[in-house]
């Protein structure tokens, strides 16, 4: 389960965290509060530091109830885990990391629509980051979207091109298609090389020695098992 909800352990600290609505909420209490000062009499630069050190308090304690819920998540309380990305998303919902794990939480209770909602919200707050890319490449496989399963893996691919997890997703979803396109046996040649878990060694060396026949995919490994 802990590969399964990715490594955000490690990416939280550099991921940048903020959102727009929670930033307009704060405009408008910020601007009330000053309120008695005529407009020509304001500075903008304080006006400006004030918010930033506001937005700067707000991830603060997002990020505080983010890590409760990590915690929550590493005991398999998913419950408490879901409660805790919740304040935190309540406390400011820019925080991407806490969208992408209470995505998590939501497709492993099967709530495939929420989960969606999550991975798309937590995919554009940290742009850069490949686990929610991956994630909705999940909630769309076990769909059986599998055509947008497959773009999501690839997006995923682009910003973490020697990842295991997302080759082996990708390939799966490849020859799920029935995908039959050099790439296609490049990326699964690469993840030969790449690969350490025996079962998944297995499904890509008979990928490859089937590749030349069109033979169907035999014992694939399950969506579960990408993980």
């Amino acid at each position: 389960m802990q590969r399964f909800r990715r490594t955000l352990a490690r990416v939280v600290a550099a991921l940048p965290s903020a959102r727009l609505m929670v930033g307009a909420l704060v405009s408008l209490s910020l601007l009330a509060a000053a309120g008695c000062a005529s407009a020509p009499q304001s500075d903008p630069q304080k006006t400006a530091d004030a918010l930033q050190r506001e937005r700067d308090k707000l991830e603060r304690d997002a990020g505080r109830l983010y890590r409760l819920g990590a915690l929550a998540f590493e005991q398999d309380k998913l419950d408490a885990a879901a409660d805790h990305f919740t304040r935190a998303l309540a406390t400011y919902d820019y925080y991407g990391p806490a969208h992408n794990d209470l995505g998590v939480v939501h497709l492993l209770q099967g709530d495939l629509y929420a989960a969606a909602m999550e991975f798309d919200v937590a995919s554009r707050q940290i742009p850069d980051a490949h686990e929610p890319h991956y994630n909705l490449g999940l909630v769309f496989e076990r769909a059986g979207s599998l055509a947008q399963a497959a773009e999501a893996y690839e997006a995923a691919l682009k910003r973490a091109p020697g990842d295991v997890h997302v080759i082996g997703a990708l390939a799966r979803t490849y020859v799920k298609l029935d995908t039959k396109d050099a790439a296609v046996a490049e990326l699964i040649a690469d993840g030969l090389l790449k690969e350490s878990r025996p079962e998944w060694q297995h499904w890509m060396r008979m990928q490859m020695l089937r590749s030349g026949r069109g033979s169907g995919p035999q014992e694939m490994p399950s969506i579960i098992g990408a993980q």
